[in-house]
């Protein structure tokens, strides 16, 4: 009887340890539930607050673009604009650069940046090839004839040639009038552009050659100056570069002792009657090549005019 007893004691002893856990286990997969859906509502909540953010500093952006008289690219009066461009503290700089205040560099090295600018602006506003051939060379820089395959390729699906006859200069001229390519540029907001120079030599190597757009939607600053104006104007487009330096190169650079000299300049743009005069931002790179004592572009990214936009040129660079 006493066994009886305590048999139905454990039973019923077990069955209740069975139902306090079933239960616990119960609550806790419902509490992890609710706090999942609470976290899900606050990531959709918080990102629909950011594109709310940036969709306002989006419209405060253009509002200040618009207020400037912008001043065309073939005014004699570029010279003078460039030389004057705002520089320091204006963009964010890629993970490792230090900055380099622009009183810090030598006035040849300012000078040549300076025609640096005005030269690429000047060519691409002609919306011709050959003139961006002509800056590329005076520049430093030659056709990459790593890139001659690649296009070739592209040509032979698009028209008929013996393109392996043309030369570098030629291939390039007729690839770009195929993709039908002009920058549309016409003019550029003086007051709303900046440059930013920094040290490259404790930089990710790998970042230093083209802008990276990483993670937009982070919550935390922009780890570079492309991710700084995508998060807020959302389209873009990178430019492949078609052309390489006749001697020294980056890696090299790196490599050395010596300050490796980048500048990202931000061009408000004003585009022609095709895209209806609108302002949008560019970022183009440059770096400075100690063998030639040049500005070198290595990098241009183009941006849309408006976040609700996507239209935008097609050009080569």
């Amino acid at each position: 009887m006493a066994m009886a007893q305590s048999w139905r004691t454990r039973t019923w002893l077990v069955l209740a340890v069975v139902f306090i856990v079933v239960n616990l286990t119960a609550l806790f997969y419902a509490w992890r539930r609710r706090a999942a859906d609470r976290s899900i509502h606050h990531l959709a909540e918080s990102r629909q607050e950011r594109l709310e953010r940036a969709l306002s500093t989006a419209e405060a952006w253009i509002s200040e673009w618009n207020s400037f008289e912008p001043l065309r690219l073939d005014s004699p009066k570029l010279d003078a604009a460039i030389a004057g461009m705002r520089a320091d503290d204006c963009l964010a700089l890629e993970a490792g650069a230090e900055p380099i205040p622009i009183a810090n560099i030598s006035p040849r090295q300012l000078d040549d940046l300076n025609l640096a600018i005005v030269g690429l602006l000047r060519a691409y506003a002609t919306g011709s090839p050959e003139p961006v051939i002509e800056y590329m060379k005076d520049r430093g820089e030659r056709f990459d004839r790593a890139m001659r395959g690649w296009i070739e390729s592209k040509m032979k699906k698009k028209v008929a040639g013996d393109f392996a006859a043309f030369s570098d200069d030629e291939l390039y001229a007729q690839f770009w009038r195929v993709l039908n390519c002009n920058s549309h540029w016409q003019g550029l907001v003086v007051e709303s552009s900046c440059r930013q120079i920094w040290d490259g030599r404790k930089a990710d190597s790998k970042a230093v050659g083209h802008f990276s757009l990483n993670d937009p939607d982070r919550e935390s600053p922009p780890p570079s100056p492309a991710s700084q104006i995508y998060r807020i104007m959302r389209g873009s487009s990178g430019i492949a570069h078609y052309f390489a330096p006749t001697e020294g190169s980056i890696a090299d650079a790196l490599g050395g002792d010596d300050a490796v000299l980048f500048a990202d300049v931000k061009i408000i743009i004003v585009y022609d009657e095709r895209f209806y005069h609108q302002r949008a931002p560019q970022l183009c790179r440059f770096w400075y090549n100690r063998s030639c004592e040049k500005w070198q572009p290595i990098c241009l990214m183009a941006f849309s005019a408006h976040p609700d936009r996507t239209e935008a040129p097609t050009f080569m660079f």
